[in-house]
């Protein structure tokens, strides 16, 4: 085994397999096997080398296994040390204690058996020491607050303080305000029997760091409210694999519940999507026989045929795909599917409701935090921020690198509210509605907004697809629709926003509050090379603008309402926009080129600028008078503070 400081590309290796087989006691150990092989460290990756270990020993093509490498400790003392993601394959590579690498492969218990079961977890006192377990105890009062409330005091106060200068000055490396969850911390929120005791505590550390990955196929199905309350960590697993059951079951029933013509619509549409869904990701890479496909696939069309209301809708294969990639297990990815799909249904309904509102938020966030911008956008006929649909309707999934959307995924999940189901998790939804004639009627559409919005009915529609094959495909094109639509011609004006704004007693200008940090004057991130940052524009727009609405005319919805129930995204809309500012204003962009602007930045925005920007938004949002604080004064007085 070669590392990446040998002699040469190729070597030697010595793998020993020591089969770990019977109950927690560990009875019935296997002789270890050993096997030797070469392979070159600069093109082998964690799920390369899994696979040829699969062959090695015979594991019947089942990743039930753990591996770990021989390293030395920080005192020189050799120890196994765990392979967890490509990066700690790198440092295997470079740091092996022996001339070659040397592996442990420990295979864990089946699917029958009662021990652990992937990185599920029975209970701490299994692995750390129960003084670990003590916690600061909280206070009656701020345990009764609301979620929202505890976040004013514990991330409002952390952040606001530090970031209410209106002009940052950021390093080419932000760092996290916390490290990310780990495995060891994850088990300090949990109770001697594998019970989950404080949620809301660990939703606000999540929400300052994130998780650790080899971490987040536990933690994640936490945030998408997967598991009802108070499940010990042996009623978890028996949940999981019931709930597992009952998806195969599903799955085999697709001709059984819906009819042919309609099964091959979902299917001919679900597969255009699949196939250019994250498949730069080594996860869903290689030819289109990807058993990674294969399951995505499958779980779409799953949901769409026991959800007739809904059925697939473009854009839920982005969705859905990291979800796989973390859970790497198809029922237990369609489970968690089902949950988030639960708060995001209403981003694929025809009548475009939910999507309507979210665009007069947006809208509003951007008018009360930045009027000048606004106005800009405005008088470019921008201010209807339809180049915007993409972030909305994913969650800005599409907008970050694949790693970092799921960091930024995990964040945003963070923020909202526990909604544990009261019993499980439906995977289920409610049957077909019936048309006039008593028949039942599937849906059978995909999402494509038309080219105007209603003046006076504050609704963005959505056209209902019943075109013929050769528009299916023409609008399912190799080319991302997701990146096109912005860019049509445009022939209307933004919604109006008298009906979802609550009348505000009008107040002095004087006494009116300051704009929410970072929204004027802060400095952008340049996107080209040269100084792109700098006050508005020296260069005089085509036509005069419009006189900029005061922020005291503006009155944001409380945090249970604005963005649907899930403000922090808007925020990380606003921080996307208040990056590149003053780079659109300078060089005075019309609507299309604001919308091809955003369109080459696809997966290439900075996480770290703009989760920093965001939070500090986001707590000064929390903390304002644009609504109802009281009770968030109350919460700041109770709760304790996060270290």
């Amino acid at each position: 085994w070669g590392t990446s400081q040998g002699l040469s590309p190729l070597g030697g290796a010595s793998s020993p397999l020591g089969a770990r087989m019977g109950d927690r006691q560990r009875e019935g150990f296997l002789q270890p096997e050993f096997r030797t092989f070469a392979v070159d460290p600069q093109i082998t990756s964690l799920d390369v080398l899994q696979h040829i270990l699969i062959r090695a020993f015979d594991l019947n093509g089942k990743k039930n296994f753990g591996i770990s490498y021989l390293g030395q400790e920080k005192q020189g003392q050799e120890t196994y040390l765990s392979l967890l993601s490509d990066w700690d394959l790198a440092t295997a590579f470079a740091s092996a204690s022996k001339p070659y690498l040397q592996l442990l492969v420990d295979i864990k218990p089946s699917e029958d058996s009662p021990l652990l079961e992937d990185w599920d977890i029975i209970s701490p006192k299994d692995v750390i020491s129960t003084d670990l377990l003590l916690v600061e105890k909280r206070s009656l009062a701020a345990a009764a607050l609301p979620f929202t409330q505890t976040i004013i005091s514990q991330v409002g106060r952390t952040l606001s303080k530090v970031q209410q200068a209106l002009s940052w000055s950021y390093g080419e490396d932000v760092k996290p305000f916390k490290p990310p969850l780990s495995d060891s911390e994850f088990h300090t929120y949990l109770n001697h029997e594998g019970q989950l005791n404080r949620p809301e505590e660990l939703r606000l550390r999540i929400y300052h760091g994130g998780v650790e990955p080899s971490l987040r196929k536990v933690v994640w199905r936490y945030l998408l409210n997967v598991y009802p309350d108070g499940l010990t960590g042996q009623e978890r697993m028996n949940y999981m694999k019931r709930k597992t059951r009952e998806y195969d079951q599903l799955k085999g029933q697709w001709a059984e519940r819906a009819s042919p013509e309609d099964l091959d619509f979902i299917r001919s549409n679900v597969l255009k999507d699949v196939l250019r869904t994250d498949r730069t990701h080594p996860y869903y890479a290689g030819s289109e026989d990807n058993p990674h496909l294969t399951a995505l696939h499958d779980l779409l069309t799953t949901y769409a045929v026991t959800h007739p209301q809904i059925s697939y809708c473009q854009g839920m294969s982005d969705i859905a795909s990291p979800i796989l990639a973390v859970m790497d297990n198809e029922a237990h990815a369609f489970i968690c599917f089902c949950g988030i799909m639960k708060r995001l249904e209403g981003n694929f309904q025809v009548d475009g409701e939910v999507m309507s509102l979210k665009f007069s938020h947006l809208k509003l966030l951007l008018q009360y935090s930045d009027p000048e911008f606004y106005t800009y956008l405005l008088s470019r006929g921008a201010d209807d921020f339809f180049f915007c649909y993409r972030w909305l309707l994913l969650e800005l999934k599409r907008e970050f690198a694949f790693e970092d959307a799921l960091r930024m995924l995990e964040i945003t999940w963070s923020s909202l509210p526990p909604d544990p189901p009261e019993k499980e998790v439906e995977l289920v939804g409610p049957p077909a509605r019936l048309s006039e004639s008593g028949q039942p009627v599937r849906q059978r559409h995909m999402l494509r907004p038309t080219c105007s919005f209603e003046a006076t009915g504050d609704q963005l529609c959505l056209e209902e697809s019943q075109r013929s094959m050769e528009e299916e495909e023409d609008f399912c094109s190799e080319q991302d629709p997701f990146l096109q639509l912005p860019a049509m011609t445009k022939s209307f004006s933004a919604p109006s926003l008298r009906l979802l704004t609550p009348p505000t007693p009008s107040r002095d200008s004087t006494s009116s509050p300051s704009p929410l940090p970072g929204s004027e004057n802060s400095e952008s991130l340049p996107e080209e090379k040269g100084d792109l940052a700098g006050d508005t524009p020296s260069s005089s727009p085509s036509s005069p603008l419009p006189a900029a609405p005061s922020p005291a005319t503006v009155s944001l919805p409380p945090p249970q309402e604005f963005g649907k129930g899930n403000p922090f995204m808007l925020f990380l809309c606003l921080a996307i926009l208040l990056e590149h500012r003053d780079h659109i204003m300078k060089n005075n962009m019309d609507y299309n080129e604001l919308a091809m602007h955003f369109d080459r930045l696809v997966r290439r925005h900075n996480l770290a600028k703009v989760l920093h920007r965001a939070k500090a938004l986001f707590a000064d949002y929390l903390q304002s008078e644009v609504w109802d604080s009281e009770e968030g004064d109350e919460a700041a007085a109770e709760s304790p503070a996060v270290s």
